[in-house]
């Protein structure tokens, strides 16, 4: 009897060992590429800082939106979180210009109440350590009635913006602008609700001044290299992206895509 409870004894700590082996391992490959991640955003938020400060002065120069030179769509970037951030051109210059910056700000506050109960106990764990931090203001406030989802959208779509709120992907049209307008969340935390939403379903964008209900048209599954999802467009468009599986352990490999197209808008 001594002799098989040893023999258990000794089977259980060679289960803990190989799963403590295999935490750690995870555990580090998730810090390496969140190093990598940011590394990436940062590289490419300057470019687009730098793109910015391009149309803004052609803007006082007297050239208009139309007359400004045109840059193709990166084909090497990828969509959100696990890697680089698509260069994206956008259609209207005011949307990226220094005068956007003139704007008031939104009256939305950043202290809504997440839903918590499609959440990862991480994300969860993320989101309360934000919230001593000073975000900024947030550009609009996304609403999706069907799913129950009310959150701040943030600019940038670095890892603490994402784990706050949702985040405007830099090179898309502003909230309220013209274009297509690309906003990115976490799929453990605010944006995992997607997966039960529908084409027909209302989505709301309240800004300082307006008011915008989209209609989803669909909902595509892409790689995460492919961004020609978030070009810019002379049509109404929001475009939420997360990662896909849902489910999914480590970096998932592909994007979730909700396409909208704006239904009515009003001054508020």
């Amino acid at each position: 009897m001594a002799s098989k409870l040893l023999v258990l004894q000794r089977l259980f700590l060679g289960v803990g060992t190989v799963l403590l082996v295999v935490w750690a391992a995870a555990h580090a490959h998730r810090h390496l590429g969140m190093k990598s991640d940011l590394a990436a955003f940062e590289a490419a938020q300057q470019a687009m800082s730098e793109q910015r400060l391009r149309l803004a002065a052609a803007d006082t120069s007297g050239i208009t939106s139309d007359a400004a030179p045109q840059q193709p769509a990166s084909e090497s970037g990828e969509l959100d979180g696990d890697s680089e951030i698509p260069s994206i051109v956008v259609t209207n210059a005011l949307a990226e210009s220094a005068a956007a910056e003139d704007m008031p700000p939104p009256a939305v506050s950043l202290d809504i109440e997440p839903d918590y109960s499609l959440w990862s106990p991480t994300r969860v764990t993320d989101y309360e350590e934000t919230l001593a931090m000073n975000l900024g203001a947030p550009q609009a406030l996304l609403n999706i009635p069907s799913i129950g989802l009310q959150v701040p959208v943030l600019e940038g779509i670095d890892e603490i913006t994402l784990n706050r709120a949702v985040g405007r992907i830099p090179g898309t049209a502003r909230p309220g602008g013209l274009g297509n307008v690309g906003i990115s969340g976490h799929r453990d935390g605010f944006f995992r609700g997607l997966k039960d939403i529908g084409p027909g379903d209302d989505i709301e964008i309240v800004t300082w001044r307006e008011r915008m209900r989209y209609e989803v048209r669909e909902i595509i599954i892409v790689d995460k290299h492919e961004v020609d999802v978030l070009k810019a467009d002379d049509e109404g468009l929001l475009t939420l992206v997360t990662c896909y599986p849902f489910y999914y352990v480590g970096h998932a490999p592909k994007r979730y895509i909700v396409r909208a197209k704006l239904a009515d808008s009003e001054i508020i």
